[in-house]
C-alpha cells in the first residue's frame, strides 16, 4: 500500500502546484510582471473573440464547461435525448458521464477525480511493468510525465482520464497474464470514447508483429480473437444503449461521423486551429513517427524465440500511436487538429515512453544524438516556416517544451549531479506553467479542445 501512497500524493501534489499557479495568475499584478509579459488572451463571449486586459479566470464550475464538455454533461444530465439537440450526440460515449452522473460530483469535483484517475492510471502502469517508484530516478520520471505538456486535458470534464485508467488496467491485465483484468479493461475503454476500431487495429498488428517474429503461427487466430473480443462486445453494448434511444438504425455513433467530414484524403498544407495547438501538433508529429518507426523496426532484428510481454504492450503501444497518427494526418486532410490529445494524451503514449527508457539505454551515443536531430530539427523547420509563426511567442513554447521533455526523460539521469536536478525543476516549472496557461485559455473558451 506504501508503494501507492507515495507516488500517488506526489501526484496530487502536481495537481496542487497547478491548481496554486493558476490562483496566484488570478492576481492581477503579479500577472502583470510575469507571464501576462509574454501573453495576449484571447477570450470568446456570445461567439464574438476579443482580447482582454486582465488576470487567469478563477476556475467555477459554469466556466469548465467548454466545447467537448458540454456534449458529456447533457448526456449526464439527459442521457441520448436528441429531441433537444441534433443527433450527433450519438458520436459521445456514455462511460464517462455514467460515471459523472452515479458519482453526482460537480463539474469542479468531476475534473479533480479525472486527474487522480490519471495519477492511479500512470502508477498502475508503473506497477504493470514492475518498475520501482520507490527509486529516485523513476519517481521523477513518474513526476515529469504526470505534468507533460496536455496534460490539462486529464484535469477537464473530458474522457481522457477514463480512456487512460480503463487501458492501464487492461494493460496491467496483458502484462500479469489475468484475462479477466485485461477483458474488463478494454471492454471499459470501449465504452469510454469512439476508438475501437484504431485499438482493434493496433491490436492485430501486434499479434500478428509477435508471431512474425517468433514464427508460433498456431495460436494466432485464437490471441487475436481473445484480445478483441472486449471491444466486440463493449462496441455491441454501446450501440445497444443507443439504439434505445433511437431504434431507427444501428451503429449510430458511425452514422454521425458524416458531421466531421472524416474522408480519405492526400494531406496537404498542414494547419491547425490555433497556434497553441499547431506546436504541441508538430512536436507531436516528427518526434513520435520517427522515433517509434525506429525503435520496433530494431526489433524485427531481435534474436529471441519469443518476445516477452514488455515488448508485446511496446508493439501495441507503437501500433496504436501510429494508426491515430496517419488517421488524422489521412482524413483531416493536413489539418492536425486534436492530434496531440489523441497521441499524447493516451495510455498509449505513457507506455511507449516508459518502455523506451529501457531501450534507450542502449542506444549507442551516436543513435541518441541522431534521433533527436533527425526530429527536433524537421520539426522546427515546419513549425519556422508556417503561416502560424510571426515570431518566437509563449504561444510557440509547446513546441520547444515538448522536446525539453524528451531530452530530460531520455538523456539526463536524474540524482546523478546537480545540473540534473536543476532541469527537472525547470522542466516541472514549464510544464505546469504551459498547463496551467492551456487551462486558463479554455476557461476564457479562448483555446479549442474538441
Amino acid at each position: 500500500m506504501g508503494s501507492f501512497l507515495k507516488p500517488f500524493a506526489l501526484g496530487v501534489l502536481v495537481l496542487l502546484l497547478a491548481w496554486g499557479a493558476n490562483i496566484l495568475f488570478q492576481n492581477k499584478t503579479v500577472y502583470d510582471k510575469t507571464i501576462g509579459k509574454h501573453i495576449r488572451q484571447i477570450q470568446k463571449v456570445n461567439g464574438e473573440i476579443t482580447a482582454p486586459d486582465k488576470a487567469f479566470e478563477k476556475v467555477t464550475n459554469e466556466n469548465l464547461i467548454r466545447w467537448d464538455a458540454v456534449h458529456y454533461r447533457f448526456i449526464r444530465d439527459n442521457h441520448y435525448d436528441q429531441n433537444k439537440v441534433g443527433d450527433y450526440i450519438f458520436a459521445f460515449f456514455p462511460l464517462f458521464p455514467l460515471i459523472w452522473e452515479v458519482t453526482g460530483l460537480s463539474n469542479i469535483g468531476i475534473s479533480i477525480l479525472n486527474f487522480l484517475l490519471f495519477i492511479s492510471g500512470l502508477i498502475l502502469l508503473f506497477k504493470a511493468l514492475d518498475i520501482s517508484l520507490d527509486n529516485k530516478e523513476n519517481l521523477l520520471k513518474y513526476i515529469t510525465l504526470l505534468s507533460l505538456p496536455g496534460a490539462v486535458c486529464f484535469f477537464i470534464p473530458y474522457t481522457e482520464s477514463v480512456f487512460f485508467f480503463t487501458m492501464c488496467l487492461a494493460f496491467y491485465g496483458m502484462i500479469k497474464e489475468k484475462y479477466l483484468l485485461y477483458f474488463t479493461g478494454m471492454l471499459l475503454c470501449s465504452m469510454t470514447r469512439p476508438a475501437a476500431l484504431i485499438i482493434g487495429a493496433a491490436v492485430v498488428s501486434k499479434d500478428v508483429y509477435m508471431f512474425v517474429t517468433t514464427k508460433e503461427y498456431y495460436s494466432l487466430p485464437k490471441k487475436i480473437v481473445l484480445n478483441v473480443l472486449p471491444m466486440i462486445i463493449g462496441t455491441l453494448i454501446i450501440s445497444a444503449v443507443q439504439y434505445y434511444y433511437d431504434p431507427s438504425q444501428f451503429f449510430h455513433f458511425y452514422h454521425v461521423n458524416k458531421y466531421w467530414d472524416h474522408k480519405l484524403q492526400v494531406p496537404h498544407n498542414l494547419r491547425d486551429w490555433s497556434q497553441e495547438g499547431f506546436g504541441l501538433n508538430i512536436a507531436s508529429l516528427f518526434l513520435l513517427v520517427p522515433l517509434m518507426i525506429y525503435l520496433l523496426v530494431k526489433n524485427v532484428f531481435v534474436k529471441n524465440a519469443t518476445l516477452n510481454k514488455r515488448d508485446e504492450l511496446f508493439n501495441f503501444s507503437v501500433f496504436y500511436l501510429l494508426g491515430a497518427t496517419f488517421f488524422i494526418l489521412l482524413f483531416q486532410g493536413g489539418n492536425l487538429h486534436g492530434l496531440f490529445r489523441y497521441v499524447l494524451c493516451t495510455p498509449f503514449f505513457f507506455a511507449f515512453c516508459v518502455l523506451s527508457f529501457e531501450r534507450f539505454l542502449k542506444l549507442e551515443s551516436n543513435q541518441k544524438l541522431a534521433l533527436f536531430v533527425f526530429t527536433f530539427l524537421p520539426a522546427l523547420f515546419t513549425y519556422s516556416f508556417s503561416s502560424f509563426l510571426g515570431e518566437w511567442e509563449f504561444y510557440s513554447m509547446g513546441l520547444l517544451l515538448v522536446f525539453l521533455n524528451f531530452v530530460f526523460l531520455f538523456y539526463f539521469q536524474p540524482y546523478k549531479n546537480v545540473l540534473s536536478k536543476i532541469v527537472f525543476a525547470v522542466v516541472l516549472l514549464f510544464n505546469i506553467v504551459w498547463n496551467v496557461f492551456m487551462l486558463n485559455c479554455y476557461l476564457n473558451d479562448g483555446w479549442i479542445f474538441t
